[in-house]
C-alpha cells in the first residue's frame, strides 16, 4: 500500500454533515504565515472535483479519475500564492453522488495538507464550511447518464453561515491512496470568439420548466446588428455598427477586446446570442458580462448549429446562470466542458446587458506535438486535425469525447494509444488508461465499458482491445515492470474466452444486461438486440469474436514471453480456433468469411470479419486482401472505429496496399475537412448520427496519425 501522506500529516477527510447528489461544498481556513517556503505544496484528494482558491486567486481544478478503494490524490506548488501573514485557504468541493461514465459513487469527502516549511495546515473538524450559496445542489437536470450533472448559479445568493466541518467516514484514511500518476492539465488563454447571430426570444415554457427546455422551447427571431446592438466597443472606443460583419469579442493575441451591448425589445421575452469559438474547443466555461440584477441567461454549448441553434435536445447541454447586478465574471471550475458554439438565452432582462466575452478557457494535457511532413499538404492537414482531435481527447485519461462523455472507452483506448505513441512519444496516460480499465475488470473476467464507472455492461471485444493495447504499450515503452503487474489481468481475460471455447470454437456468450455482443456502429454489427435469441436456446456463432480471439492470442504469446511462461499451449489453441473458424465461417465460392451462423443475419458479410481473419492467421491471401481493398466489395464498410483493424490488415503488405489506404484516408477524412470540422468525428454520418446526439469530436477517429507516423515518418519511432 502507497503511504498516505495526508493522513500522516493529521489530515482527515471532511464534509459538511449531510449528503445530497450533485453538492457543491464550500471549505475555508485561515492561517498565519512567518515565512513563505519556496517550496510550499498542498496535498488534496477528494471525492469528487474541487476548484482550489488561496488568498482569493485560483489555483487549480480537476482531480484525478479513480475507483473509491484507490483514491489519488494531487500536489500542487502554491509558493507564488502565499503571502507573510494572515492567509486564506478555500476549496469548492464537489461530490456528484451518482454513478456515470468517469465515476463511481462513494462517500462524499474532501481531504487536504499545505506545508510551508514547519507550518502545516490540516483538514479537520476546525475548517469551516457552508453548502455553496450561489450552485443549486441536488437532484437538478443530467447532461447525460454518462457524463453528470449541469450547472446552475445564482450570483444573487449570499450565505455567510459558516459551521465546523464534519470528519467523516473514518475508513477513507485506511484506503490506498497514491500521488496523481499523470500530468495535470494545463490551461490555455481564452479562445477566440464570435456573435454569429443574435436577436430576440419568445418563451413558452412554464416557470417550473428545466433550463434544456426553456432553451429549447424558446422562439427565436433574428435581428441585424445594427438594430439589435445599442452600442457596441474595442478597446473601449465605441465603434460604428456594420450589418456584414461579426463582432468578435476577445482574440488570444490580447489586441481586439470587445464589448456588445443590447437591451430588451418591445413585446419579446429576451434577446439571444450565438457564439462561435472558431473551432472545436475543451476546458472551461468562463462569462463576462455586466447585467441588471436577476437577468437569467440559460447557456447552451454543443458542436453545431445545423437545427438552427445550438443542438441541445438529446444531450442536454445547457446550463443556468442568475446575474447579479453589475460587471461580474463566472467561470464554471467543477466540470470540463466541450463544443464549439455557445448560445445565451437572456430572460428577466431589467437593464441594459454588455456582454465582453463568453466562451472556454481551454484545459489540455501537456504534451509536446511531433510536426510530420507527408509530403502531401491534405495529409499533413488530416494528421494536424487527427492530433488535435486527440488533444481534445484526453484529460485525466483517454476519452472517446469531450462533449457528451468523456468515457475511458477499452475499444476506443487501443486507437488513441496507437495515434499517441506516434504524435507525442509519451507513454504515461496510455499506461494509466491501461490501468484504469484494468481496476474495473468484472467478476467474469472482461473489462469493463468504462472505467472508472458503476456501469454493468461488458462488450468482449473491448477486453480484446485491451489486451492489445498492453502489447502495443510494451512495444512503445520496454516496461516489463508494467506487463507483470497487468499479468493477473490478462490472464483472467485469456481464461474467460477459453471457457467460451467448444469443440474448438468459441460460442457467443449469453448477452442478457450484462454483456453487449457490440463490433461495429453499422447493419447488424451493433447487437441491438443484445442477442435476445439465445435466450430461446438459440446457437449463434460470430466469425468476429473468433478471429479477434486469435488475434488477441497473438498478443497474448507474445505477454506470456515477456513473463517467461512457456506459450505452447496458447498457440495450439490459437491455431485450432483458426482452423476451425475458416471451416465454419469460409464461403468458398464468394471468397469471403459469413458474419454469423446462427441468428438474424446468416447472410451477413462485412469488412471487419475479413481484416480480422487476416490479422488472426486464419487466412493472409492476397486474394481476401485485394477485396478487403476494393472499395466496390459489396461487404458492410468498417466504420471509423474499426479502421485500425481494416489498416493494420492491409498494410501487413504496404508495398501493396498503402496506396489504397491513403486513397481511402484522403477520401474520408478530406470529406469532413471539406464539411469544415475542425475535428473528427464519432462517425462518417457526422451529427445526425445516433438520433443526431453524435459526437463532431471522437478519439478514435485521429487513427490516420497513426498510418502516417507508422508509414509516412521515418523520424517516427516507438
Amino acid at each position: 500500500m502507497n503511504k498516505n501522506i495526508l493522513s500522516d500529516n493529521g489530515a482527515k477527510p471532511i464534509w459538511i454533515g449531510d449528503n445530497k447528489v450533485n453538492h457543491y461544498v464550500d471549505f475555508k481556513t485561515e492561517f498565519e504565515l512567518k515565512k513563505v517556503d519556496c517550496e510550499s505544496k498542498i496535498y488534496i484528494s477528494v471525492d469528487t472535483e474541487y476548484a482550489l482558491f488561496i488568498n482569493g486567486i485560483f489555483v487549480d481544478m480537476g482531480a484525478y479519475d479513480d475507483f473509491p478503494d484507490k483514491k489519488s490524490y494531487d500536489v500542487l506548488e502554491v509558493a507564488g500564492y502565499l503571502k507573510t501573514g494572515k492567509n486564506e485557504l478555500l476549496i469548492i468541493g464537489y461530490s456528484q453522488g451518482i454513478g456515470s461514465f468517469q465515476y463511481i459513487a462513494a462517500t462524499p469527502f474532501v481531504m487536504f495538507s499545505l506545508q510551508s516549511g514547519e507550518t502545516v495546515i490540516n483538514s479537520d473538524e476546525n475548517v469551516l464550511c457552508r453548502e455553496n450559496p450561489n450552485y443549486t445542489s441536488g437532484d437538478t437536470e443530467l447532461i447525460s447518464f454518462q457524463l453528470g450533472y449541469s450547472f446552475e448559479y445564482d450570483a444573487t445568493k449570499e450565505n455567510d453561515s459558516w459551521k465546523n466541518a464534519v470528519i467523516v467516514d473514518s475508513n477513507i484514511v485506511s484506503k490506498e491512496f497514491y500521488e496523481r500518476p499523470i500530468k495535470k492539465c494545463i490551461f490555455e488563454p481564452k479562445c477566440d470568439c464570435i456573435i454569429k447571430a443574435q436577436g430576440t426570444l419568445l418563451r413558452k415554457a412554464p416557470p417550473e420548466a428545466t433550463p434544456s427546455e426553456c432553451y429549447k422551447t424558446d422562439y427565436l427571431s433574428t435581428v441585424l446588428p445594427d438594430e439589435f446592438y445599442d452600442s457596441c466597443e474595442i478597446n473601449g472606443v465605441e465603434t460604428v455598427l456594420d450589418r456584414q460583419k461579426n463582432i468578435k469579442l476577445y482574440t488570444m493575441d490580447g489586441e481586439n477586446k470587445s464589448s456588445a451591448t443590447f437591451s430588451k425589445k418591445e413585446n419579446t421575452d429576451g434577446c439571444y446570442v450565438v457564439l462561435d469559438m472558431t473551432e472545436m474547443q475543451t476546458g472551461l466555461l468562463t462569462l463576462e458580462l455586466e447585467a441588471s440584477n436577476g437577468t437569467q441567461i440559460e447557456i447552451a454549448y454543443g458542436e453545431c448549429i445545423d437545427d438552427l441553434r445550438v443542438r441541445s435536445y438529446v444531450v442536454k447541454t445547457v446550463g443556468k446562470y442568475i446575474c447579479k447586478d453589475g460587471y461580474q465574471q463566472f467561470t464554471h471550475r467543477l466540470k470540463r466542458l466541450g463544443g464549439r458554439y455557445v448560445q445565451l438565452h437572456f430572460t428577466k432582462m431589467t437593464g441594459r446587458v454588455t456582454l465582453t466575452y463568453c466562451g472556454f478557457i481551454p484545459m489540455l494535457y501537456p504534451v509536446t506535438v511531433r510536426p510530420i511532413n507527408t509530403g502531401d499538404r491534405l495529409f499533413d492537414k488530416i494528421y494536424a486535425v487527427a492530433v488535435r482531435t486527440l488533444r481534445m481527447c484526453m484529460h485525466e485519461h483517454y476519452e472517446d469525447c469531450p462533449l457528451r462523455e468523456q468515457g475511458l472507452y477499452g475499444f476506443d483506448g487501443l486507437n488513441q494509444m496507437l495515434c499517441g505513441y506516434y504524435a507525442f512519444g509519451e507513454t504515461d496516460m496510455p499506461r494509466e488508461s491501461i490501468r484504469l480499465l484494468a481496476q474495473g475488470v468484472n467478476d467474469k473476467g472482461l473489462i469493463p465499458l468504462c472505467a472508472p464507472s458503476s456501469w454493468e455492461e461488458s462488450i468482449p471485444m473491448f477486453s480484446v482491445a485491451w489486451v492489445l493495447a498492453l502489447e502495443k504499450y510494451y512495444d512503445a515503452s520496454k516496461d516489463k515492470k508494467f506487463v507483470i503487474e497487468m499479468a493477473p489481468t490478462f490472464k483472467k481475460i485469456i481464461a474467460t474466452f477459453i471457457s467460451w471455447l467448444h469443440d474448438g470454437i468459441i460460442h457467443t456468450p449469453f448477452a442478457g444486461k450484462t454483456m453487449w455482443n457490440f463490433y461495429d456502429w453499422d447493419y447488424g454489427l451493433d447487437d441491438e438486440e443484445r442477442l435476445d435469441g439465445i435466450n430461446d436456446g438459440k446457437l449463434r456463432l460470430d466469425a468476429p469474436l473468433n478471429f479477434a480471439f486469435c488475434v488477441m492470442m497473438k498478443s497474448a504469446e507474445k505477454l506470456f514471453s515477456i513473463l517467461g511462461d512457456d506459450v505452447s499451449e496458447y498457440t495450439n489453441l490459437r491455431t485450432m480456433v483458426a482452423k476451425k473458424s475458416h471451416e465454419i465461417f469460409y464461403n468458398k465460392e464468394k471468397g469471403l468469411y459469413v458474419t454469423y451462423i446462427g441468428g438474424n443475419f446468416e447472410n451477413h458479410y462485412c469488412e471487419l470479419s475479413q481484416a480480422l481473419a487476416v490479422l488472426g492467421g486464419v487466412n493472409t491471401d492476397n486474394d481476401l486482401l485485394d477485396k478487403l481493398a476494393d472499395k466496390d466489395n459489396g461487404l458492410i464498410k468498417t466504420n471509423l472505429s474499426l479502421m485500425y483493424y481494416k489498416y493494420e490488415a492491409l498494410l501487413s503488405n504496404p508495398n501493396r496496399y498503402l496506396p489504397f489506404v491513403l486513397d481511402e484516408i484522403a477520401e474520408i477524412w478530406g470529406k469532413m475537412l471539406y464539411n469544415n470540422a475542425t475535428t473528427f468525428w464519432e462517425t462518417t454520418r457526422g451529427e445526425d448520427d445516433f438520433f443526431k446526439s453524435a459526437s463532431l469530436c471522437h478519439g478514435w477517429s485521429a487513427i490516420p496519425a497513426y498510418v502516417f507516423g507508422k508509414f509516412l515518418n521515418d523520424n517516427f519511432d516507438i
